[in-house]
């Protein structure tokens, strides 16, 4: 995610208080804490995953696949470089 402790502390505590997560006991360690969907965010992730789709069947249904084929390349590549980086 390439997010500091601070940033993913902060998006925690919001999908808490939204009611999205749950913490939970981890019973093979009591030193640390599950994050488990609710109810209400298992529906929430369903939507966005469709939403996610449906923007990429628009984007991509002019391209042939080997044009999708080399776009996934050249981004892999790019995300790379971005990662050498650090």
């Amino acid at each position: 995610m390439q997010r500091d402790k601070a940033q993913i502390t902060r998006v925690l505590k919001e999908l808490l208080n939204d009611g999205l997560i749950e913490k939970r006991p981890n019973p093979k360690d009591g030193r640390s804490q599950l994050l488990i969907p609710t109810e209400r965010g298992a529906a929430v992730l369903t939507e966005l995953i469709q939403a996610e789709q449906n923007t990429a069947d628009v984007m991509t249904r002019s391209l042939g696949q080997q044009e999708l084929e080399q776009f996934a390349e050249l981004a892999a590549r790019m995300v790379e470089n971005l990662t050498q980086e650090s």
